[in-house]
């Protein structure tokens, strides 16, 4: 399984530092926690929350860590990033992989914690240019088996085509193949991706089919 991101010591950097304890991390999938708290103001009902956990990938193991502890350690505590004695001109200490499926902000974080990383200061961000086909595929299959079947429609036609095409061509990890078919139905396909929330989907209509 390809990471959505990996985190590690920049081998260019003269100083040592782990995140939470860990040499490198990878986080291989995102997993939202519905959460009920029992609260006076709901009664017998319950509050509710969402928390969301990274399912990552260490040198002892896979392990869940929570997103606020993720962030906290890299944008407040600045693990990766020395205290003190730090000048401009020594490599970052931090090198961040993202996949090519994901969607990756360097600076502040303005609510959101999974997109923002560091700054430009404190990490080398690279972008992977190889995509995950087996999870772009699925993503391309369930937005296909989204649209109508019943009653027969010139687009809706259209969209099945150039969606399977594209599936096909993703599950041979053919990547112009799947560009090419999702190019007929690109902006479509993007809004459509996005209202789903197949995120995936999304950045690879918008990056590799040109729009």
């Amino acid at each position: 399984m390809q990471a959505l991101l990996r985190v590690e010591q920049n081998p260019t950097s003269r100083e040592s530092y782990r995140l939470l304890g860990y040499e490198w991390l990878e986080i291989l999938w995102v997993e939202p926690w519905a959460l009920a708290i029992p609260d006076e103001g709901w009664g017998t009902w319950c509050d509710r929350r969402i928390a969301t956990q990274y399912v990552c990938m260490t040198e002892s193991g896979v392990t869940r860590i929570g997103a606020d502890d993720f962030w906290i350690a890299l944008e407040e505590y600045e693990e990766y990033v020395a205290a003190e004695g730090q000048s401009r001109d020594s490599p970052p200490p931090l090198q961040i992989v993202a996949s090519a499926g994901s969607v990756v902000h360097v600076g502040g974080s303005v609510g959101s914690s999974f997109g923002t990383v560091a700054s430009a200061e404190s990490a080398v961000l690279t972008q992977s240019s190889s995509w995950d086909f087996g999870a772009l595929a699925t993503e391309i299959k369930a937005l296909r088996e989204t649209v109508p079947a019943d009653p027969p429609d010139r687009d809706n036609q259209i969209y099945v085509g150039a969606l399977a095409e594209a599936e096909a061509a993703a599950e041979a990890h053919d990547v112009s193949n799947v560009a090419s078919a999702l190019r007929r139905i690109g902006v479509w396909a993007a809004e459509s991706a996005s209202d789903l929330g197949l995120a995936m989907l999304e950045a690879f209509c918008k990056k590799q089919a040109g729009l």
